[in-house]
């Protein structure tokens, strides 16, 4: 699609990178083609279900149960074509929002950091150790021990002070890079939807306040990314609930969570009114008269949804 070809992303003209883009791509589109599978699949066996127990009613004889089941293999090629063309109209904007974006934010920042552009790009692509393998012998071991200390990082949350202190400054550009992007791409969503609703940041103040100080932890190793987060995180704590906005204290050099106020519930006493994250296909809509319609976020959050902190 034209929309995910890399001349059109807007990244350096590098050969290395031009290779990350096409690694991380294929595995993009291969994780959107298992999950377009997996909603098949459960739209099938939802509604296989549902004739199943219309079946045992005992109310409709051997005709009628033919015609019924004309009718759901009608609805089941329906639903499937609902939810193909819901998710492939997030596919490319997901791709962009999460892995593209911030490895143009680091190249804006350095165009010489072509090993930290390249990792950010393949670094949702490991899901083994085969994986991360095939990385170290496309790109190289600069860009895979990028890659390693950032998922080692994720996968050992509860050690991620000790191990921020030995990271290398390239990890620690990527791991801030893939926040702001976070970061942008969550405002960005806010301010798209229709008055009234919220969004909230997943994990809430505790979550905010993480990002401040994983931030502040790897502050001074490019400025500009610095000033990004900064600038980011408070951009989005316009229109996010957070709980707290970043400030700079100018003697230390370090970051520092303020407190902000949360808007109460509305006025009827409800929590405000969100995107249908995490959704299943068959919410029945209100009507109780059978599937509504597929949430249109069911994709855009494949892969290990923590790298970078992401949201």
């Amino acid at each position: 699609m034209k929309a995910l070809d890399f001349k059109n992303t807007g990244l350096p003209e590098n050969e290395n990178i031009k290779k990350a883009f096409d690694l991380g791509l294929k595995s993009h589109i291969r994780r959107f083609d298992e999950e377009l599978m997996m909603a098949h699949r459960s739209i099938e066996a939802q509604l296989n279900q549902q004739f199943e127990m219309i079946k045992r009613s005992g109310q409709y004889n051997e005709e009628q149960l033919k015609q019924l089941k004309k009718q759901q293999e009608h609805a089941i090629n329906q639903i499937k074509d609902q939810v193909e063309n819901q998710l492939m109209s997030t596919r490319d904007q997901d791709f962009s929002a999460r892995v593209i974006e911030p490895a143009k934010i680091v190249a804006d920042s350095d165009p010489a950091a072509e090993n930290v552009v390249s990792a950010i790009l393949v670094l949702e692509t490991v899901r083994s150790p085969k994986d991360y393998e095939n990385i170290k012998s496309a790109l190289g071991e600069k860009v895979s021990g990028i890659v390693s200390e950032i998922l080692d990082m994720e996968a050992y949350p509860s050690e991620k002070n000790n191990k921020i202190a030995g990271m290398s400054d390239d990890s620690k550009r990527a791991n801030l890079a893939l926040m702001v992007g976070g970061l942008q791409s969550l405002a960005n969503m806010a301010k798209q939807l229709p008055p009234g609703q919220k969004v909230m940041m997943v994990g809430g103040r505790d979550a905010a306040k993480h990002k401040i100080d994983f931030a502040s932890a790897v502050r001074g190793v490019d400025s500009k990314l610095d000033d990004l987060f900064v600038n980011a995180f408070n951009d989005a704590n316009q229109v996010v609930e957070m709980g707290v906005r970043v400030e700079v204290d100018k003697d230390s050099n370090t970051l520092k969570a303020v407190h902000v106020d949360v808007a109460p519930p509305g006025a009827d006493g409800k929590p405000p009114q969100g995107p249908g994250i995490g959704g299943g296909f068959f919410d029945d809509g209100g009507d109780k008269k059978g599937p509504a319609t597929p949430p249109s976020k069911g994709f855009g959050g494949g892969g290990n949804k923590k790298l970078g902190g992401g949201f």
